[in-house]
Formats: structure tokens, C-alpha cells, sequence
């Protein structure tokens, strides 16, 4: 025997009648079995992938959503971007994109569970910004004639001339 061969005497590679019949095709049957797990590994490889895409590109427009921007910026987002990182991104990237943040917030409606005084007072300050005065006269006798507080405020909201 040379030393680079190696043969187990004792070890019989031939089948013999105590064996039971097909554990011939024990490594053929592992082949077979190692390709079905290869296989739907990859299915669900393939699937993990598609759905991370969909998941990232809902995040990614919710994200832009919610800062104001078009949905459609979405797709120039590198991908390296985190969806909850979107907002430092745009605060470096908006301005090439023609994002502009407002420096001080658009004027709202007023809401109607606030008191009549806050209504009226946002109902001036949009009247400023906006440099139109409202149509319409209210006069001395309006105001004075005012059954409460509450209608005084209404008429004061609903602007107009004074005519005082």
C-alpha cells in the first residue's frame, strides 16, 4: 500500500443482502432533498427582497408625504436612505429638488372650538397678512346692539368697515 492511498479493508463497499433494499439511493434521495430546500430558500429570498421594496417605497412616500413633498421624489431617494431619515435629507438636498421649507407657517381657518376673541383675532391677523379688508359695514349700532359677548366677537370676526 503507498502512503498516499488509503483503503478501509475491514469496510465493504458492496451491497449485501442485510442491508435493506434502496439505501442505495440515500445520497441520490439528500441531492434530491438539498435542491427542493435550495430552491424554496430562493423562492423566499426573492420574496423577502420584493417585499422590503415595497415596504421601503411605502415608508419613503409616507415619509415625503408627510413632509409635504410630491410623492414621486420617492424614486430619486438614494437607496443607502433610511425612510425615517428622509427629512434630514431633504433638509440638505431640498433646495435641488425645489423643496423649500416656510419660514413661518400658512395662516389657518380658525377652528370653531376655540373662544370667539381667539377666532376674531386670527380673523385680523389674516386679514393683515393677507392685505384685503373684508366687504361689508358694521357700525356703531351694530356693535352696541350686540345681544352678548359672544355676537359682539361674531361681528367683530365677520370683519368690515367701521363705521364708529
Amino acid at each position: 500500500m503507498n502512503d498516499g492511498e488509503y483503503y478501509d479493508e475491514d469496510y465493504s463497499y458492496e451491497e449485501t443482502e442485510s442491508e435493506p433494499q434502496g439505501s442505495g439511493n440515500l445520497v441520490k434521495d439528500l441531492r434530491n432533498q438539498l435542491k427542493s430546500k435550495t430552491k424554496a430558500e430562493k423562492e423566499l429570498r426573492e420574496r423577502l427582497a420584493t417585499m422590503e421594496s415595497q415596504y421601503r417605497q411605502t415608508a419613503l412616500k409616507d415619509a415625503l408625504r408627510d413632509a409635504g413633498v410630491n410623492e414621486k421624489v420617492a424614486k430619486l431617494v438614494p437607496s443607502d436612505i433610511a425612510p425615517d431619515k428622509v427629512g434630514e435629507w431633504l433638509e440638505e438636498y431640498g433646495d435641488v429638488l425645489g423643496v423649500q421649507k416656510n419660514a413661518t407657517p400658512e395662516p389657518t381657518a380658525p377652528a370653531q372650538s376655540q373662544d370667539p376673541e381667539v377666532q376674531a383675532m386670527q380673523a385680523m391677523q389674516m386679514m393683515t397678512a393677507s392685505g384685503s379688508a373684508p366687504t361689508g359695514d358694521i357700525t356703531e349700532a351694530d356693535l352696541s346692539s350686540a345681544p352678548s359677548k359672544e355676537a359682539f366677537w361674531e361681528l367683530l370676526r365677520r370683519g368690515g368697515n367701521t363705521k364708529l
